[in-house]
């Protein structure tokens, strides 16, 4: 009985997470997705996330690792940042082979910074013609629900604006 319980349980979070989804694509459709853009240290965000996927990472036996620090801030709407690393350190740790290090990097492009989660996993490799900016909340609002939707795990790269402080 648990166990059908857990099952229950975990059918629901999926449907959930579908539902949000749609909604979030209606949202985007209709031009009222709201972002709340601010200023934060990247670095910090991207430890924020890691820390989030420590759990699930140790349990796939995945090493979870950070490279580079561009001590930079970037404007960004945090929950959009998070779902966009979460999805894609999930990935990530879910294709990646047990024993893997999983490593995102970040890197100063201009008044830019690239984000790349790196896997060994088999997937999708993205070519950079499918790179985006999420330097305004439009674009940003795109990479969230596409990058919802990808499955595989590979080198996924995107770009936001940055300032140094």
């Amino acid at each position: 009985m648990a166990r059908m319980l857990e099952i229950a349980e975990s059918n629901s979070q999926r449907l959930n997470l579908l539902i949000n989804d749609l909604l979030d694509m209606e949202k985007l459709a209709a031009g009222k997705m709201k972002f709340d853009m601010r200023p934060y240290a990247l670095t910090e965000l991207i430890d924020e996330a890691l820390n989030a996927n420590q759990a699930f990472a140790t349990s796939r036996d995945i090493t979870l690792k950070r490279e580079g620090d561009c001590h930079c801030w970037v404007r960004v709407d945090s929950m959009r940042l998070h779902q966009i690393l979460n999805n894609y350190l999930s990935n990530a740790i879910k294709f990646s082979p047990a024993g893997s290090v999983v490593t995102v990097t970040t890197q100063r492009l201009g008044e830019q910074v690239q984000i790349n989660v790196i896997d060994r996993g088999e997937g999708i490799r993205w070519p950079s013609s499918r790179r985006y900016s999420i330097s305004s909340p439009k674009r940003m609002a795109r990479i969230v629900a596409a990058g919802r939707h990808r499955a595989g795990s590979g080198d996924y790269s995107r770009a936001s604006s940055a300032n140094e402080r």
